[in-house]
């Protein structure tokens, strides 16, 4: 009777302790990654991408567990993403962890955010691509790809990244993998979140960087209660788990959800060519090919055209012509809607003579390409847009493009319809101008880790992730490490005095 008495005490107060820890849970900052390259599984297939696809391979996910995908409820409905092999993990002060489960928040040129889920990785065993690059891809399947863009891509496209809860509307998932006389192998799925630790009251384990927990064995033959946390400290409890490989359980509730600050959008490439851009070092996704037509007749829908690709140098793209009427392709890598994000482009270019005729909004199909050239199928014209040009110097021109709100659609191209005199001209600067400033803060890859750190500097603006949250008493320092604050505010002893009685009560009774 009294040890009864004395187990549901013990359950009562490790139900108040787990919803006091939830309770101060607070809101967390999701920075908003701009420049993320996403490729799907049919793109990787296409001749455009053979480059990259035949050194890269794919790395899942809860490999030892019977079943995953019809298990894991992501992959099960096709969620799925994949980030290069060095983004696979959270670097936290003293443990790095697996980012398995987690979702995240993707937005494209569909403008419908959609979420996914980190179900594995990729690693690349070539020699061309380094890691910068690397670093900003994610591999989606095509169910993905195409809520992300409006049209069939053949090669990667732009995308802005973010971390997010998914809101799947299933109980996460407890399996003991493997078992035996020293340690328990346990993997926790489905809930979609950045697991950190598992705890019976007693003893807390940080999860692998393989994405496992490895416990002791229960001494009794189960385990009354395992409490798993995330790094937003939010807990669930699976209750009654034995060392049976195989069996599944379940809590009676998902994560709490917390407040997330996001405020990200898709926002394409607005630089065309500028000499402080090092091209190099761009995804392919985010960079704009300019190159040069010789133009015999007046534009029309269905032409075919034979372009030759700029040379890029530090200081300027330089573009070959042949005759005098000639047209010049700035094309962006997936079509977009050029007039909502954009209000006019702005270029510089070298030339002794430059007389404009006309400038179009396009969309064009690549038909075949090679080192220097690429043939294009004209599928979409649009003749309104507005242009003013002036001569600024002896042999420099400044191209002013009006990106008209009246012309609807998808578009992946400006077309230049232009005469001279020169055989080649230079564009030494270009430049989409944004419609309307976005108050959102892009933020680099950098963003998406904690490196390294143990708390967050900021929790609420500009790059910086959510890594944790000092105890009452501390703060978090610039560098994001906790240290001892020299005041206290009462709310903190507060707090501090709640988790000395439940530690005396849960200990003495």
């Amino acid at each position: 009777m009294v040890t009864t008495l004395k187990s549901i005490i013990h359950s009562i107060l490790f139900y108040i302790y787990i919803q006091c820890t939830n309770a101060f849970v607070e809101s967390i900052n999701t920075p908003c990654i701009t420049q993320v390259e996403a490729i799907s599984d049919s793109m990787l297939l296409s001749k455009s991408m053979e480059k990259f696809s035949t050194h890269v391979t794919k790395e899942y996910c809860y490999s030892e567990l019977p079943n995953r995908k019809s298990e894991i409820y992501g992959i099960n409905i096709s969620d799925d993403c994949y980030v290069y092999s060095k983004q696979r993990y959270i670097h936290l002060y003293n443990h790095t962890i697996s980012r398995c489960g987690q979702c995240i928040e993707i937005i494209g040129p569909s403008l419908m955010p959609y979420k996914c889920m980190i179900s594995g990785w990729f690693t690349y065993n070539g020699s061309d691509i380094n890691d910068n690059i690397l670093n900003n891809i994610i591999l989606v399947n095509d169910i993905v790809a195409k809520k992300l863009v409006s049209e069939k891509e053949e090669s990667g496209f732009q995308i802005a990244m973010s971390y997010s809860s998914c809101n799947y509307v299933v109980l996460p998932s407890l399996i003991v993998i493997r078992s035996n006389s020293t340690t328990l192998t346990i993997l926790v799925y489905n809930t979609n979140e950045r697991l950190y630790s598992i705890s019976n009251g007693v003893w807390s384990n940080v999860i692998d960087k393989d994405g496992y927990f490895y416990i002791d064995p229960p001494i009794n033959g189960f385990y009354e209660r395992l409490v798993v946390s995330s790094i937003e400290r939010r807990t669930i409890v699976f209750n009654k788990i034995t060392s049976q490989t195989g069996k599944v359980y379940h809590p009676i509730s998902q994560f709490s959800k917390v407040k997330e600050n996001k405020n990200c959008c898709f926002i394409p490439s607005k630089i065309i060519f500028s000499n402080t851009i090092n091209y190099s070092a761009l995804n392919a996704g985010f960079k704009y090919l300019v190159s040069s037509f010789t133009i015999i007749k007046n534009l029309f829908i269905n032409d075919k055209i034979e372009a030759t690709q700029g040379v890029v140098s530090t200081q300027s793209i330089s573009l070959l012509l042949n005759g005098k009427r000639n047209g010049i392709i700035i094309q962006y890598p997936t079509s977009i809607q050029v007039t909502k994000h954009f209000k006019e482009t702005v270029i510089q270019i070298n030339s002794s003579s430059l007389v404009v005729k006309e400038i179009y909004l396009a969309q064009l199909n690549l038909v075949s390409q090679n080192d220097s050239s690429n043939v294009h199928i004209l599928l979409d014209l649009n003749e309104n847009c507005k242009f003013f040009i002036e001569k600024a110097f002896s042999n420099q021109y400044n191209l002013r493009i009006g990106l008209n709100q009246t012309i609807k659609g998808f578009f992946n191209s400006l077309i230049i319809d232009f005469e001279t005199n020169d055989s080649s001209i230079q564009i030494t600067s270009a430049e989409s101008i944004e419609r309307n400033e976005k108050s959102m803060v892009g933020c680099t890859i950098d963003s998406f880790d904690c490196n390294y750190t143990e708390c967050s500097v900021s929790n609420d603006r500009d790059c910086y992730q959510y890594c944790g949250s000092c105890m009452p008493g501390f703060h978090c320092t610039s560098s994001g490490f906790c240290e001892i604050s020299t005041s206290i505010p009462s709310s903190s002893f507060s707090y501090v005095h709640f988790l000395v009685l439940f530690l005396i009560l849960f200990v003495f009774i």
